[in-house]
C-alpha cells in the first residue's frame, strides 16, 4: 500500500464523531468464540458497513477477506441476506441460517465459525500491517520534513547574514557617495577662492606690464 500517497491525498469529508457507533461486543462474539450460540446472538449482521465507512478502504479489505480458504463465511452471509425478507429478527434468521447450511451444505456450526476465525485472523493481519506501515511512513515524512525545515532555517540564516552584510556595504557606499559629492562642493569652492586669488596679484601686474609695454612702444 502506498501510504506517502494516502498521507498527502485529500479526504473525504469526516462523519462527525457522534455519527460513528462502536460494534455491538455481540456482534465481534462470533468472531472470537467458537461457542455455536454466538452465532445466533449477533446484536446486528456482522457484515454491514457502517455508511460512514471509506469506500476504498471498505473495497481493500473485502479484498484481504476473499483470501480466506475455509468455507462457511460467504455462505452463511449469503443465507442470510436471502432469508433477511423472510425472517426479520436477527437471532431467529441466524439460527435458520445455520440449519440450512448444515442440512444442504454438510457446514457444520464449528465449520462457519472456523472459517470466520479466519477472516478475521486475515483481517487483523492487515490492521496490524496497515498500522505498522502507516506508522512507518509518519515517522519518516515527518523527520524527512523536520531536516528539510532545518537546512531551510540554516539557508535563511545563511541570507540573512547576506543581507545585513549587503545592507551595511550598501550604506557604506551611501556615505562614500556623500562624501565624494561634498568633496565636490569643496573643491569648487576651493577653485574659486584660488583662482580669485590668483586673479588679483595677476591682473595688477598684468595691467602695470600691459602700461609699461604701450611706454616703450612710444618711444621707438
Amino acid at each position: 500500500m502506498n501510504f506517502k500517497s494516502l498521507l498527502f491525498k485529500d479526504e473525504p469529508n469526516e462523519a462527525p464523531a457522534s455519527a460513528v457507533s462502536p460494534e455491538p461486543a455481540e456482534a465481534t462474539s462470533f468472531l472470537r468464540t467458537r461457542t455455536p450460540s454466538a452465532v445466533v446472538s449477533t446484536g446486528r449482521s456482522f457484515a454491514e458497513t457502517p455508511e460512514h465507512a471509506d469506500s476504498e478502504f471498505t473495497t481493500e479489505l473485502t479484498t484481504v477477506l476473499s483470501r480466506g480458504k475455509l468455507p462457511g463465511y460467504s455462505e452463511y452471509l449469503d443465507q442470510m441476506e436471502m432469508l433477511r425478507d423472510v425472517i426479520a429478527d436477527e437471532t431467529t434468521r441466524s439460527t435458520k441460517a445455520l440449519q440450512i447450511l448444515e442440512k444442504t451444505l454438510k457446514l457444520p456450526v464449528v465449520a462457519i465459525v472456523e472459517s470466520v476465525q479466519e477472516r478475521y485472523r486475515l483481517l487483523e493481519a492487515e490492521g496490524t500491517n496497515f498500522t505498522n506501515g502507516l506508522t512507518e511512513e509518519t515517522k519518516n515524512t515527518i523527520e524527512a520534513a523536520e531536516k528539510t525545515a532545518r537546512d531551510a532555517d540554516t539557508a535563511l540564516a545563511k541570507y540573512r547574514a547576506q543581507i545585513t552584510e549587503l545592507e551595511n556595504s550598501a550604506r557604506r557606499c551611501e556615505t562614500d557617495r556623500q562624501n565624494a559629492l561634498n568633496s565636490i562642493e569643496v573643491v569648487k569652492n576651493q577653485s574659486e577662492k584660488v583662482r580669485a586669488r590668483f586673479m588679483s596679484a595677476y591682473q595688477p601686474q598684468l595691467a602695470t606690464l600691459q602700461a609699461l609695454l604701450a611706454k616703450l612702444k612710444e618711444r621707438s
